[in-house]
C-alpha cells in the first residue's frame, strides 16, 4: 500500500493563509463605515447624519412620532404613527444606494457612500 497524505506541510500553509486573507476581506468590507445618512421630509433633506457616529437614539423635529436608531454603523427606522409599519419592518440599511421610507408620513432615509459616492464595482 501506498502511504501517501493527502496534504503536505506546503498545503497547510497555503490555506491557513488563503483564510487569514479571506477574514481579513470580511471585516474590511463588511459595512460602509464612512457612509452618510440624509434624512428628508417631503423630499427634503432636514439631517444629515455620520453612521460612524456612537450608536444612539433619535426623533425627528419635524414629526416627533417617527424615531431613528444608528446601531453599528446602521440606521432604522424604529417608530412610527403610520398604520402599516412597514418602514419599521425594514430594519437596518448601512450600504452605500439603500433606502427605506414611510410613506404616510412622507419620510425617507438614504445611504450616501463617502465623499458623495453611491456605490463601487469591486
Amino acid at each position: 500500500m501506498n502511504n501517501r497524505r493527502l496534504f503536505g506541510r506546503y498545503d497547510l500553509i497555503i490555506f491557513a493563509a488563503i483564510i487569514i486573507i479571506a477574514v481579513i476581506l470580511y471585516i474590511l468590507t463588511r459595512g460602509e463605515t464612512g457612509a452618510v445618512c440624509e434624512i428628508k421630509v417631503d423630499g427634503k433633506v432636514t439631517q444629515t447624519i455620520n453612521l460612524s457616529d456612537p450608536d444612539r437614539e433619535f426623533e425627528l423635529t419635524e414629526n416627533p412620532h417617527i424615531k431613528f436608531k444608528i446601531k453599528n454603523h446602521a440606521i432604522a427606522f424604529t417608530e412610527s404613527n403610520c398604520p402599516d409599519k412597514i418602514c419599521v419592518n425594514t430594519g437596518y440599511i448601512n450600504y452605500a444606494g439603500q433606502s427605506a421610507v414611510c410613506l404616510p408620513n412622507r419620510v425617507s432615509i438614504h445611504i450616501i457612500g463617502e465623499n458623495g459616492v453611491d456605490i463601487v464595482a469591486k
